[in-house]
């Protein structure tokens, strides 16, 4: 039977109710929730995301959200946070009482930890709502659309909005927020709804289902095999690309996602969604290698590893020098003059940009592997530190690369050659932010204005860069990573080894220096 509406309930739909049955006959458009509350089940979908559904129970039942949240979750709104994620995030339901009632553990089924709850706070992010405007037309929204490396949407191919298109307000954070409900789906600035369905409040004749949802359930099915993967992956948070990026967690977010979507691709090629990146998150080349769990009773490296590995390193070395060149210039330069070390993070820099990428990608790379490559080093002759062939030693972190795991000496070198790839790429940007500040740091021009300028635009490049090029602050470049994949029959003894790189091979010298590896 029909069921009344609450006080000022009418006000909410702009009185564009239709009592109808599901075959077109009269019949009850509005079914009893626990609680005294209302709500229709014809309104949501299997992958509604719990905030247009709680949006929608929240307009029915005309309620503020710091009424509902004890109703439904049987947990008090939280108005203040310090965590990363939300008190009351929607992505996390962690927070929900174990005892709440089912009608609160239905809104909160489609959240995404339901798919994933080892990955979900790796890819999205509840900082902001993110939306499709088509979908927000019928009022519906996933979540989906929450993860960082889907720029349009999987059903429409629609760019995801996370502001007002009238003002370009921020939304609100994917969360139950006094903010986000006080007025569900509307710009808190403008007053804009998001979608048509959210006009007066919640337009019932609008709100509907997608026609076809086999994209949702495509991405939904490939989230859940990313968490039957057994995958140990103990620096992912630590893994970053860009420096410059104005919003780097957001691209770690989506290299991470990218990363899994290719360890658990999607099945179904025809409803696959389509993944976009944002354009300051490099694409990202995943290898892998098959690796052992070593024996607790043998040495983790051999003698004969380690000369295997350092003879590797040499190949690598060599090839790199004679490929760009740097013969003559490991000649004639005089090291001292050349670069700077920084005192507190061991970061090296050139003392000018006339110095080539090629040799500051050679020295940051060498001062990683090489444990004599320190500033006393610089000091001495290259040539005479080269012909040392005896005295290399290789910085143990380093030379045991994965640590936990054991791999062969070529995988290992896949390793290095990666290592150099990025400090040659990192040379470069350098050499591009500075290429026009000549030395600021010599005490010739101290007290010149121009040369103070230079000075602290140079310091704030340094401050920056300074991560990529420091061996206190990282062993090896941040935008190398890697992860263990064990196989499904659980062996504890092997698995595939997965070098992740975020970045590029942009020239022919560099491919041709890695087809030599």
């Amino acid at each position: 039977m029909d069921l009344p509406l609450q006080d000022g309930a009418a006000s909410a739909f702009g009185g564009r109710i239709e009592r109808k049955g599901p075959n077109g006959q009269p019949g009850a458009l509005f079914t009893p929730l626990e609680s005294g509350l209302v709500g229709c089940e014809r309104w949501t979908h299997a992958l509604e995301g719990p905030f247009t559904r709680l949006a929608k129970l929240t307009l029915i039942n005309v309620m503020p959200p710091s009424e509902l949240c004890p109703l439904l979750f049987g947990r008090r709104l939280r108005t203040s946070h310090a965590r990363r994620v939300h008190g009351n995030s929607l992505l996390d339901t962690s927070w929900v009482a174990h005892n709440a009632p089912p009608i609160g553990m239905s809104l909160v089924e489609a959240s995404l930890d339901r798919a994933t709850a080892k990955w979900y706070q790796h890819v999205a992010s509840d900082q902001r709502l993110r939306f499709c405007q088509e979908c927000a037309d019928v009022g519906f929204q996933s979540a989906l659309h929450q993860i960082d490396a889907l720029e349009c949407c999987p059903l429409h191919g629609s760019r995801l909005l996370d502001a007002c298109r009238q003002c370009a307000a921020p939304t609100p954070r994917y969360a139950l927020t006094p903010e986000g409900f006080e007025r569900p789906m509307c710009c808190n600035t403008c007053g804009r709804p998001y979608g048509k369905a959210w006009e007066w409040g919640l337009n019932l004749e609008r709100c509907s289902s997608p026609i076809d949802d086999g994209p949702f359930r495509a991405l939904w099915s490939q989230l859940q095999r990313c968490d039957n993967l057994d995958i140990s992956w103990p620096e992912v948070s630590r893994w970053h690309q860009d420096p410059r990026s104005p919003e780097p967690e957001r691209d770690l977010r989506a290299a991470v996602f990218l990363t899994l979507s290719q360890l658990a691709p999607a099945g179904d090629e025809s409803s696959a969604p389509s993944v976009g990146q944002p354009s300051t998150c490099p694409p990202v080349e995943v290898r892998h290698y098959p690796c052992e769990l070593p024996n607790p009773r043998e040495e983790y490296i051999s003698p004969e590893d380690v000369q295997e590995r350092v003879a590797v390193y040499k190949s690598i070395r060599r090839r790199f020098t004679r490929l760009h060149g740097l013969h003559h210039e490991l000649e004639t330069l005089d090291p001292s003059k050349t670069f700077y070390s920084d005192w507190n993070t061991d970061a090296k820099v050139p003392v000018t940009s006339a110095s080539p990428a090629e040799l500051h990608a050679l020295v940051l790379w060498r001062h990683r592997f090489e444990e004599q490559f320190v500033a006393e080093a610089l000091e001495r002759s290259w040539r005479s530190l080269d012909r040392a062939k005896s005295s290399l030693k290789l910085r143990k972190r380093l030379l045991c690369w994965p640590l936990d795991w054991r791999v062969d000496a070529r995988t290992w070198g896949h390793f290095v050659h990666a290592c150099l790839v990025e400090d040659l790429w990192t040379a470069r940007r350098w050499q591009a932010c500075t290429s026009s500040l000549g030395d600021p740091l010599s005490s010739a021009t101290a007290r010149d204005d121009a040369a103070k300028a230079r000075r602290a635009t140079y310091l704030e490049h340094f401050t920056t860069w300074q991560a990529r090029m420091s061996i206190k602050l990282q062993a090896w470049p941040q935008s190398v990573t890697h992860l263990l994949l064990r196989p499904e029959h659980n062996s504890e003894c092997s698995g595939d080894l997965r070098l992740v790189v975020a970045r590029v091979i942009r020239n022919e010298r560099e491919v041709e220096a890695d087809e030599a590896v």
